[in-house]
C-alpha cells in the first residue's frame, strides 16, 4: 500500500467546509448516514467533511468500506480506512467481496458489486442516506465514456447529485459533484492528510483510465473543466425537460 502527501495546489481553490454544510443541508441530511470510502483522496475529504457535518449537527456518521479483493494490498488499504475512521469517532463497516477472475469488463463488474454490498449494509443498518465522492472529473470522464459509446441525453447526463436507489429506499447523494479533484487534494492538504494511491488509476487498460487521459488532452487544448461542467449541466436541464 502507497500513501501520498496531499499537493497544496497553489491556483485552485479548497473546497469550502461552509458550503458544503449547505449543500449537505439542502439535501436534507438530518440523520443517521452514510460514506462509502475506498481511502483515495476523493472519499477521504468527503469522509473529513462529512464528519464536520455530523459533527454539527450531532448525529451519526458510518464509514462503509468496500474491499474488492482484486489487488495485493487492498485488505491494508481497509484497515488504513478503519483507522482514518475511528481516529474521527465514526462508526466502520467494511465488507470483502469474494475473489474474481473476470479479464473483461472488471471495472463494471468492481463497480456492480460494490453498489450491491454498499446498498445491502444501508439496508441492513436501516440507514437512509449513502454519500459517495463522486466529483467533476469523474463527472467529466463519465460524459466522454458515453459519447464515445453513442449515449443519449439521459446517458449523457447520468450522474445525480440526489437520486433514489434500491427499489427508493435508500437516497444516494453526490454532495462533490461541482468540484474538481484537485479542489479536494488541496483540502486535505490544509488537513496534513495523507490518503492511498490506487495503482489502477493510471492502467490504460481500463476504459475510465483512458478518457482521464483524453479529458486531460482535451483540457491542454482549451476545452476546460468549466466548460465541461456547463456543457453536462445543460444536457441534465434538456434531460429533465
Amino acid at each position: 500500500m502507497k500513501l501520498v502527501k496531499p499537493v497544496n495546489f497553489r491556483n485552485i481553490e479548497k473546497v469550502s467546509q461552509l458550503d458544503f454544510m449547505e449543500n449537505m443541508k439542502n439535501y436534507k441530511i438530518n440523520n443517521h448516514f452514510a460514506v462509502a470510502v475506498s481511502g483515495g483522496p476523493d472519499s477521504v475529504a468527503l469522509m473529513l467533511l462529512s464528519n464536520e457535518y455530523a459533527n454539527q449537527l450531532n448525529i451519526q456518521m458510518t464509514v462503509i468500506c468496500i474491499d474488492h479483493n482484486l489487488r495485493e494490498f487492498s485488505s491494508t488499504e481497509v484497515k488504513w480506512v478503519r483507522d482514518q475512521a475511528r481516529k474521527l469517532g465514526a462508526s466502520f463497516i467494511s465488507s470483502k467481496i469474494p475473489k474474481n477472475n473476470l479479464h473483461t469488463n472488471l471495472m463494471s463488474y468492481a463497480r456492480d458489486v460494490r453498489y450491491k454490498e454498499l446498498y445491502r449494509i444501508c439496508s441492513r443498518k436501516k440507514i437512509k442516506t449513502l454519500l459517495t465522492a463522486h466529483h467533476l472529473d469523474d463527472e467529466i470522464e463519465n460524459f466522454l465514456m458515453r459519447l464515445v459509446r453513442g449515449s443519449g441525453i439521459k446517458g449523457l447526463s447520468s450522474l445525480k447529485e440526489k437520486s433514489m436507489v434500491n427499489n427508493n429506499r435508500l437516497k444516494l447523494v453526490r454532495p462533490l459533484l461541482s468540484y474538481p479533484k484537485k479542489s479536494l487534494v488541496k483540502y486535505l492538504s490544509s488537513k496534513k492528510q495523507s490518503y492511498v494511491s490506487d495503482p489502477t488509476n493510471s492502467n490504460l487498460n481500463f476504459d475510465r483510465s483512458r478518457m482521464r487521459l483524453l479529458s486531460e488532452t482535451l483540457i491542454e487544448e482549451g476545452f476546460s473543466k468549466n466548460r465541461f461542467s456547463i456543457v453536462i449541466k445543460n444536457l441534465k436541464n434538456a434531460n429533465e425537460a
